[in-house]
């Protein structure tokens, strides 16, 4: 697997890309052989079953579903088990667009936990124990408490603290744990989600780990028969999981069990990220974020490196398109940071290399001593929920008008607005459109960042329902 920090871009011709995926098309079987097995009922004995039952080894799972159509299929199960329409859930509102998808299909009602942001670092505060806690004292109906973990900065709030709380309830705690699949692979890393035994989780076996992209495990723990029956039902009957799946990313994902077992070179990485962080400490205009000291914080990834930039005029979607076009990716960029991800493949070469070219671009742009620049942050407080998600969706189906965004300020927004990366929304349809929300996507837009969901990609209207 390339290193994140570095990718060798290469042109092919169309021939040279078929011979590189000769071998591809050697491992994409037939799904009609028999040998091979399902996804929707695995079983010892054929390919699917056994690798069904490594993961679950690895992982220490009491049940398990592979995919290969992302995380983002895996979310959508993991929240259709768990509530649907006549229900509710209490969730993270920094979570993934994929479970909004899943509330948009199943119709249950999201009582979201505060979103809280550290102005101080620039960057979104995981949930509080005391937060789940309130929540579930004022929604003493929720049947299902989702939390996203780690997030996309690798911090990780009070699992076991937010699990007693959640147990006490009575409820169901499910898990967005896509940036972790690989923490079990050293204790030098932040502690494995799977070690907190929710009822349900999910991960990605491609974001930190070699495998393929879309591959993905749905994982369970514990007895729960209510639990497991809605999700094979689920599996079953809906469209979730492809009966056309991709074995090339199955076979993917085998060799990224394997690599979870390497821990000498997830340690080596470890020590690498702890060298980047200091080297980068000296650079004039950076600062090395230490998200671990954030309000909340339990554990944190140290293979995530995340950089403030903003003392060096540069804005972090800037200073990401530059080192790019030097052939180096970062995970993430925002108005303010870039975001670093090591790996087990990591080499001390890579961040070398990264190292040399961030200091040529920040020499390049002239860093004046104690230059500022005010990074943005989302307002304060949330939108007013009018309707659901799905209620939102039927009722845009049926009708919506696009106005410009000074019109649009406390009406009913048609459409989920999101800065992606990393996607969470600011304004979910159905819910009342708030001046200062608008114009902190328009300002994400202007500093060169990515909308998503809004068919304006410019935001200069919004799409309403009139209620």
């Amino acid at each position: 697997m390339a290193s994140p920090l570095k990718h060798e871009h290469e042109h092919d011709t169309l021939s040279g890309i078929k011979r590189r995926l000769r071998g591809a098309y050697d491992l994409d079987l037939n799904v009609s052989y028999s040998r091979l097995g399902s996804l929707f009922h695995p079983q010892l004995g054929t390919a699917v079953g056994d690798l069904t039952a490594a993961v679950k080894r690895l992982y220490g799972s009491t049940r398990l579903s592979l995919g290969t159509n992302g995380t983002t299929a895996s979310n959508t199960l993991m929240v259709l088990s768990a509530a649907v329409e006549g229900e509710s859930l209490i969730m993270d509102r920094h979570s993934h667009g994929s479970v909004y998808g899943a509330l948009v299909l199943g119709g249950a009602t999201p009582h979201y936990l505060p979103p809280r942001f550290d102005q101080d670092r620039g960057v979104p505060q995981v949930s509080l124990t005391s937060d789940v806690e309130q929540a579930l004292a004022t929604h003493p109906q929720a049947r299902s408490v989702l939390i996203t973990a780690p997030n996309y900065y690798g911090a990780q709030p009070d699992l076991p603290g937010i699990r007693k709380q959640v147990r006490a309830a009575g409820c169901w705690q499910l898990i967005d744990a896509a940036h972790g699949a690989h923490l079990r692979a050293s204790p030098r890393l932040a502690p494995a989600i799977e070690e907190m035994q929710p009822d349900l989780m999910t991960t990605s076996l491609h974001k930190t780990l070699g495998a393929l992209s879309q591959s993905s495990v749905l994982l369970g723990f514990g007895d729960n028969p209510e639990l497991d029956a809605r999700l094979q039902e689920l599996i079953d009957t809906t469209p979730v999981i492809s009966t056309s799946f991709s074995t090339v990313i199955l076979a993917s994902i085998e060799p990224a069990l394997a690599e979870v077992q390497q821990t000498d070179r997830w340690e080596r990485a470890v020590d690498l990220a702890a060298d980047l962080r200091e080297r980068l400490s000296y650079l004039p205009g950076c600062r090395v974020i230490d998200l671990a000291a954030q309000i909340g914080v339990a554990a944190c990834d140290p293979l995530r490196v995340c950089l403030d930039v903003s003392a060096t005029g540069l804005t972090g979607y800037t200073l990401a398109d530059q080192l790019e076009a030097a052939g180096h990716i970062t995970e993430m960029s925002t108005d303010r940071h870039v975001l670093l991800l090591l790996t087990s493949a990591t080499s001390q070469a890579a961040t070398d290399s990264f190292l040399a070219t961030l200091t040529e671009i920040i020499q390049a742009a002239n860093v004046k001593p104690h230059s500022t620049r005010t990074g943005l942050h989302p307002p304060d407080g949330l939108p007013s929920m009018v309707l659901t998600p799905r209620q939102a969706f039927l009722a845009a189906r049926r009708a919506q008008r696009r106005v410009p965004v000074a019109d649009a300020v406390g009406s009913v927004s048609a459409e989920t607005l999101a800065a992606y990366p990393p996607g969470a929304p600011i304004v979910i349809a159905g819910e009342r459109l708030r001046s200062d929300d608008l114009e902190y996507l328009r300002s994400v837009r202007r500093l060169g960042g990515v909308l998503k969901g809004s068919a304006d990609l410019e935001l200069n209207t919004v799409a309403i329902i009139d209620d």
